[in-house]
């Protein structure tokens, strides 16, 4: 793809008809504990960090930081943090799940790789002037060195259905008709599926965090309680299995005479 004057002089990002610049952008996700609000990310700024939204331990913030200021095109920049937006809040969630914070950078790589063909297509990215032509030759420009696979481009594929969609939540509207008629991403990119997909929402990430934490408690502090329990249960049952066995060596008469004499025994021994 060729160099676009627009996309190597960085200008100010221009202002959403959406959105207010002091947005805040994990509005709505359950945030880690300690997490100000006052310093969370804002629409208008041009790095949004999501870490707060992230509840792995091991989770580093720096992998959670999402940049539009490396995007010089003003319109494609706001392009991309409205279209970002919409995934992280997911506005249609019958139609789309939102974005998880570890996969926001790479959903951003295909906002921008997109835009960046519709710079080099029609010179900008006004997406009313997009036409099913030129979405076929995004297609084709995907699929033309062999260097993705299908899974791959359905990725791409994915953003200009999404920002059919998604059009109320862009300034300007989205693209104004359903690309590729309607077809999924999946047969658009000749994607062969051998099962259905599944549909199972994930577990959200503090119910399996606290569930981690508390496994990580039964090997750490419970354990070595539960190991002696299961040691004495077993010396348990192997004593009642050789008083069993000793039992049905004895007549009826000697089994009795035999309990009442031990039962005896060990009143004797109480005092």
């Amino acid at each position: 793809m060729s160099a676009n004057p627009a996309i190597t002089t960085a200008r100010p990002s221009l202002p959403s008809a959406i959105h207010a610049d002091d947005v805040d952008i994990l509005a709505g996700r359950p945030l880690r504990p300690g997490s100000e609000h006052s310093m969370l990310s804002r629409f208008g700024e041009d790095v949004w960090d999501l870490s707060p939204a992230m509840f792995r331990a091991n989770a580093r913030p720096a992998a959670f930081r999402v940049d539009f200021g490396a995007i010089a095109d003003p319109a494609l920049r706001r392009l991309a943090k409205e279209y970002m937006l919409a995934r992280l809040q997911a506005p249609l969630r019958s139609y789309r799940g939102p974005c998880g914070p570890s996969t926001a950078k790479g959903t951003l790589l295909f906002l921008r790789h997109f835009g960046e063909f519709l710079h080099d297509r029609i010179g900008s990215v006004e997406l009313a002037r997009v036409d099913q032509q030129v979405l076929d030759a995004y297609l084709a420009h995907l699929g033309g060195d062999g260097a993705r696979s299908s899974q791959q481009i359905r990725l791409y594929v994915d953003v200009p259905i999404d920002l059919h969609h998604f059009g109320p939540w862009v300034t300007g509207g989205g693209i104004p008709f359903l690309p590729w008629g309607g077809r999924t991403a999946s047969n658009v990119s000749g994607r062969s599926r051998t099962s259905s997909e599944n549909t199972t929402p994930r577990i959200p990430e503090p119910v399996i965090g606290a569930l981690l934490h508390w496994s990580m408690r039964y090997v750490d502090v419970f354990a070595p309680d539960i190991l002696a329990a299961r040691e004495e249960l077993d010396r348990l049952e192997a004593r009642a299995a050789q008083i069993i066995a000793e039992d049905a060596r004895r007549t009826r008469h000697e089994r009795f005479r035999y309990r009442l004499r031990t039962w005896l025994e060990a009143r004797r021994a109480e005092g």
